[in-house]
């Protein structure tokens, strides 16, 4: 079983964040923290279950900050999100988590779609904001440029993303880096 463990710092947003991507019987599952200053300092605490397609079917993401703490759970049932059990009306096609913030999430379509150089294609995420933990449906596009980029467009925004051969992100414009990825 494939298991990568990533160490990410951010220099923008004077953040870092780990994350362990362990291959399953069922698929795979990312747990992963991330420690960032947004309007205080805040952290992250997540776990992501997916299936062996790298379709998201369920999301745990815990937030502490000066606030408190509280917790979002996501369950995908039947092609349908689920949050804390209601029902989220985020319409077809939206197979992925993306966690503001979080270079992790980037890996999940960037593996489930396996594109070839030169192909684009328009993706729909159940995003969760950070610190507020609302989650609204993304539109996304991810275009990979060469073997080892890809551009990310998402509702005005667009960054270039590098990653390595198995999908993880090395660096995302305007922030992340990996410091570290061991496989084990």
């Amino acid at each position: 079983m494939t298991r990568r463990i990533v160490f990410w710092t951010n220099l923008d947003e004077a953040g870092s964040e780990r994350a362990v991507f362990e291959e399953t019987d069922e698929g795979w599952v990312i747990t992963g923290t991330y420690l960032i200053q947004i309007e205080s300092a805040t952290e992250v605490r997540y776990e992501l279950h997916l299936d062996a397609s790298w379709v998201t079917q369920a999301a745990l993401v815990v937030v502490t900050d000066d606030v408190g703490e509280r917790a979002l759970e996501l369950v995908r049932v039947d092609g349908r999100w689920y949050r804390d059990g209601e029902l989220l009306v985020l319409g077809d096609g939206c197979f992925d988590v993306d966690l503001a913030l979080s270079p992790a999430t980037n890996t999940l379509p960037i593996r489930r779609l396996g594109l070839a150089v030169g192909e684009a294609v328009e993706v729909a995420t159940a995003w969760v904001r950070v610190p507020e933990l609302t989650v609204a449906r993304s539109e996304q596009r991810y275009e990979r440029l060469s073997e080892d980029t890809y551009r990310f467009s998402s509702e005005g925004y667009s960054a270039t993303i590098d990653v390595d051969s198995f999908g993880i992100v090395t660096a995302y414009e305007g922030g992340w880096r990996a410091e570290s990825i061991v496989e084990n």
